[in-house]
């Protein structure tokens, strides 16, 4: 049973970051995946490293169309983001030295994070984009 589901509550309306969170939620969906059939060949390091690579793309696009359209909130969103990868980045040096611990607690922290900035300050965000 997935963990996390892209589902149409989630969607903001906007084509370009819709797709890339849909994106972000099958990744967490695939690290839960692996956490829990690691004995099949599922590497979660490999999984977590593939997320982290793909949240830095979105981030940066994200913050392209944030300035792009001068968005008064760009400080905030973007401090938002840097906390996260913060986190995700310490998870990932601990997968590339073969210690990370992906367990329950760190994938309900993603969970709960990409909900929360998702469906609040994504929301806000797509509210002052063009659609596209």
């Amino acid at each position: 049973m997935p963990l996390f589901e892209w589902d149409g509550s989630l969607a903001l309306g906007h084509e370009l970051i819709d797709a890339q969170h849909k994106s972000l939620v099958e990744l967490v969906d695939q690290l839960h995946g692996a956490c829990l059939d690691g004995a099949e060949g599922s590497d979660p390091r490999s999984v977590l490293m593939a997320l982290y690579k793909y949240t830095m793309f979105h981030f940066s696009e994200e913050e392209r169309l944030m300035k792009q359209a001068n968005y008064a909130e760009y400080a905030e969103h973007k401090a938002e983001h840097d906390t996260f990868v913060s986190k995700l980045d310490a998870l990932a040096v601990q997968a590339k030295q073969g210690r990370a611990d992906i367990g329950q607690e760190t994938l309900k922290w993603l969970v709960a994070w990409l909900l929360n900035h998702i469906s609040v300050v994504d929301k806000r965000l797509a509210a002052c984009l063009p659609k596209g």
